[in-house]
C-alpha cells in the first residue's frame, strides 16, 4: 500500500512538471523566433536629423524591413549614402525610367537663387512634378549630369527628404543603387 502511495506521489509530481516544462520550452522557442525576426528580417532604427520632418522626427524609432522586394515611388527607405557610407532615411521620388530636368532659370528667394528640378510626366494627362533645389544642389547635379537632365536607370532610385529645404539627398549626390538599400520603413 505504501509503495502505491509513493508511486502515486511520483506520478503527481511528474504530471505537474510536464506542463511547466512544455511552457518553458514554448516561451524559449518564441523568444528565439522573435530574436531572429528582429535581427535578420527587421531592424529597429532611430531617425537622426530633421530631413524627413514632418513625416519622421529626430530621435523617433522606426522599424525597417530588411528583406524587401521591389521598392516603389513614395516608399520611405533606409540606405547607405554613397558619399560617406552613413545609413539615412529618405523618400523615393524617382524610379526606373523617370526623367529629371534642371530648370536653369532661378527664382530668387531672399537673394538666394533657387532652381527647379522637374520629374517629367509619363503621359500628357499627368502633370510634371517640380522640386526646389538650392544653388549648391544645382551645381552638384550639374557636375553629375552636365546635360542638365538625367534618367533613373535600372537598379537605381532617386531620393529626397520630406524636409526639402533641409535635406542632403539625391539632389546632392544623384541616384543611388538599389543594392545600397538597407530596407523599407514599415512604421514608426
Amino acid at each position: 500500500m505504501e509503495t502505491e502511495q509513493i508511486s502515486f506521489a511520483r506520478e503527481a509530481k511528474k504530471s505537474k512538471l510536464k506542463p511547466f516544462t512544455i511552457t518553458i520550452i514554448a516561451l524559449l522557442a518564441i523568444a528565439i523566433i522573435l530574436v531572429l525576426i528582429f535581427t535578420v528580417f527587421m531592424t529597429p532604427m532611430v531617425v537622426s536629423g530633421s530631413s524627413m520632418h514632418p513625416t519622421l522626427a529626430d530621435g523617433e524609432m522606426i522599424l525597417v524591413n530588411r528583406v524587401h522586394g521591389e521598392v516603389d515611388l513614395s516608399d520611405i527607405i533606409v540606405y547607405t549614402r554613397p558619399t560617406d557610407n552613413i545609413n539615412v532615411v529618405k523618400r523615393i521620388v524617382g524610379v526606373k525610367g523617370d526623367i529629371f530636368k534642371i530648370v536653369k532659370d532661378p527664382v530668387f528667394t531672399a537673394g538666394n537663387p533657387t532652381f527647379t528640378l522637374v520629374n517629367s510626366a509619363d503621359t500628357p494627362t499627368e502633370k510634371d512634378i517640380e522640386y526646389s533645389i538650392s544653388y549648391s544642389q544645382t551645381i552638384d547635379l550639374m557636375l553629375l549630369y552636365p546635360s542638365g537632365s538625367f534618367t533613373v536607370e535600372e537598379g537605381e532610385v532617386f531620393t529626397m527628404g520630406d524636409n526639402v529645404n533641409n535635406s542632403k539627398d539625391g539632389r546632392s549626390y544623384g541616384c543611388i543603387k538599389t543594392s545600397s538599400i538597407v530596407g523599407i520603413v514599415l512604421f514608426k
